[in-house]
């Protein structure tokens, strides 16, 4: 059988032209995987590595220049606090953090709990401990059909019973990790300081639940105070955050975002802070402690109504954030095309991820949760795909990575 001279030299052409096409494949495709190495590359070195080699937010409280609106300044000068904390069915937690937030070594304070709208025994705890503390001062919410409340609008109550001019929030399930924590804030502020944001730690607790709660806690942490550092800031946390009582007057307090649920810590640090009024307290004594949810369903939910938020952010934190999630996916795919290419194609990219895990391996020395040094390689990647589908359970999709 004579073969078909004419069908070989079709086939061959063919042969040829895929080879061709799938080289120029491969071209692109590490063009598309070099930008995203090189984005990662500095998003890493500029916002989670001046996190850990900056000294100043780390360093103790010492005295510093305060500026207060309308009583000029002192040197070394300690000013009187009000803490704000809104509580709604917290009875529990109050019996266990009132005494802690009264034992304050701050000369000069007042504790300020708003009972917001509770059916617990909250009211008679308060009751209570408002007879063995005298700077202990309440508010009372009272649930109303017609107006509807939430914590901003208790948290404003708050406010506006506060007589100080500096004021420290936290949360009622939240217990300062030293004596000294109000201090540690209240020191932070220079002149141009307006808002200070502190870290709240979670307490640790083991299985797949626990890791992922504390890896996500500390990617966060790395995201807020990288920008904080920066002059960046959009977001703090509401169990550990200082401002002064004229910033929020001056941005007519929750006004912008009242009706939606959540923000009245992350949203507010976002509407107030600039390049240079805002502070960061990462010194272990200024911390405050919390527990994280202990169902899969709670965290997921208390993440859904975080991320909600997100499209209040400024465009260009959106953006940033957007990129590096992207990016940070494509060289996660990176094995499904590495064998297609040369061997030392694979070198930047396995630098790439020596580097980050190293840096969050500082990170969890730094941020006393050392023992999640050996488990990055795989809460890494998981911890990716629960942030990818946070996103889309949110519902918009351009949500905070």
């Amino acid at each position: 059988m004579v073969p078909d001279v004419g069908k070989i030299r079709q086939a061959i052409l063919i042969s040829h032209y895929m080879e061709g096409w799938w080289q120029e494949i491969l071209q692109v495709s590490w063009a598309v995987f070099g930008a995203a190495l090189l984005w990662q590359f500095y998003y890493l070195l500029r916002y989670w590595a001046v996190v850990l080699w900056s000294r100043d937010p780390w360093s103790r409280a010492g005295s510093t220049v305060l500026l207060v609106p309308g009583q000029g300044s002192a040197h070394g000068e300690t000013k009187p606090v009000s803490l704000v904390i809104a509580a709604r069915n917290e009875e529990e937690q109050l019996r266990r953090n009132i005494p802690l937030w009264m034992a304050q070594d701050h000369p000069d304070y007042e504790v300020i709990v708003v009972n917001d709208c509770s059916w617990d025994q909250t009211a008679a705890v308060l009751r209570e401990f408002a007879e063995i503390y005298p700077r202990l001062r309440i508010v009372t919410v009272e649930e109303q059909d017609k107006y509807p409340t939430g914590k901003k609008f208790a948290l404003t109550l708050g406010i506006k019973a506060a007589q100080h001019s500096f004021l420290v929030f936290t949360d009622a399930d939240c217990r300062p990790a030293h004596e000294s924590w109000l201090s540690h804030l209240q020191h932070r502020y220079r002149p141009e300081t307006e808002l200070v944001i502190g870290h709240v730690r979670l307490e640790t607790r083991g299985g797949l639940l626990g890791w992922l709660q504390q890896a996500d806690h500390l990617f966060t942490s790395l995201q807020c105070y990288g920008h904080a550092i920066l002059g960046q800031a959009f977001m703090g946390r509401g169990g550990n955050l200082s401002y002064l009582r004229n910033l929020f007057f001056y941005h007519k307090g929750f006004s912008v975002h009242l009706k939606h649920i959540s923000g009245d810590d992350g949203l507010f640090v976002n509407q107030a802070a600039t390049r240079t009024n805002t502070g960061l307290s990462l010194h272990p004594e200024s911390w405050t402690i919390t527990r994280a949810p202990e169902r899969w369903s709670a965290w997921f939910a208390q993440k859904r109504r975080h991320l909600s938020s997100s499209h209040y952010l400024k465009w260009h934190i959106k953006l940033r954030t957007a990129v590096y999630g992207s990016t940070l996916w494509i060289l996660m795919l990176w094995p499904l095309v590495a064998l297609k290419h040369p061997l030392w194609y694979s070198l930047p990219v396995a630098s790439y991820f020596l580097v980050r895990w190293i840096l969050l391996g500082w990170a969890s020395v730094r941020f006393k949760v050392g023992w999640m040094i050996p488990l990055w390689p795989l809460l890494d990647p998981v911890h990716l795909m629960l942030r990818t589908f946070w996103l889309f359970l949110s519902g918009t999709g351009k949500g905070r990575w």
